[in-house]
């Protein structure tokens, strides 16, 4: 992932306006991009002035999230951490 992909994601999840804070937008672009590293998240989010911090940690949620529901089963793919 890089910036522009991750500000392409982010954009189009803020501007849908279904979601109602950052947090909840940064969980669901983790989602969708399961193959992302959470170091390549941070790095993205942070180069679209989003605090490493809060990136990570709504990274690491949105993982253990599509883990419990078992999307990476369903998928079959591992988890990327």
């Amino acid at each position: 992932m890089n910036a522009a992909s991750f500000k392409a994601d982010y954009a189009f999840v803020i501007t849908s306006g279904e979601f109602g804070g950052i947090c909840p937008a940064l969980r669901y672009v983790a989602s969708i991009n399961l193959r992302v590293t959470q170091r390549e998240f941070i790095e993205a989010a942070a180069g679209n002035k989003i605090n490493p911090n809060t990136a990570a940690i709504q990274f690491r949620k949105s993982r253990k999230i599509s883990t419990e529901l078992g999307f990476y089963d369903e998928l079959g793919i591992n988890p990327v951490y």
